[in-house]
């Protein structure tokens, strides 16, 4: 006699998870209804999602849930009075969860890789900001400098003067390269997603 599972949430959710993550994770993922969503995390007790799966489909069903963000355990059933998932129900079943869990993967594959195109436009625009600002503040500062020594302005107040222009040149290069690894790094990404 063949051995059937019950996929059950324990009312808790992971700990690596949020509960607004694990919302978003029920709707976009498994397609749940904000109804069914509030359903589910409002109870504090465990709810069986699925009886009377074979062990390989209640695992599939568990990694789902679990990937949503959800306390999953299986149970063995106690199959007196019960209708198992026969044969052909049983492969529609599996391949159902499999194409859920599909879509998982694809998400998760494109925000990590999202999270590397994000990573990228902010080291160098940090980079390039630093070294511009470094090198034009001080370049500007040094010919400012002459300028204001050869005009009598008193030292203290030249360096006030060059600080002032150095930080107006940081930001204002700072702003520049942001903008640019914007346009070359992060919008052709979000156009062909």
């Amino acid at each position: 006699m063949d051995s059937y599972y019950s996929v059950v949430f324990t009312g808790k959710l992971r700990n690596e998870y949020s509960i607004s993550e694990v919302r978003e994770n029920l709707s976009s993922m498994l397609k749940f209804s904000p109804e069914k969503i509030d359903k589910i995390l409002s109870r504090n007790t465990s709810i069986v999602f699925k009886k009377n799966l074979n062990y390989e489909v209640a695992q599939e069903y568990e990694k789902v849930l679990a990937d949503a963000g959800l306390e999953i355990i299986l149970k063995k059933d106690n199959n007196e009075n019960s209708n198992p998932v026969s044969g052909e129900n049983k492969s529609s079943e599996l391949k159902r969860v499999e194409s859920i869990n599909n879509n998982i993967q694809v998400k998760k594959e494109i925000s990590s890789e999202t999270d590397i195109i994000y990573f990228k436009s902010w080291i160098i625009n940090f980079f390039l900001a630093i070294v511009v600002a470094f090198v034009a503040s001080f370049v500007v500062g040094f010919v400012l400098g002459i300028v204001l020594a050869l005009f009598g302005v008193d030292r203290g107040n030249s360096q006030m003067v060059m600080k002032i222009i150095g930080g107006a040149i940081g930001v204002y290069s700072s702003f520049y390269f942001y903008k640019w690894s914007i346009k070359k790094y992060i919008l052709p990404q979000t156009l062909t997603m």
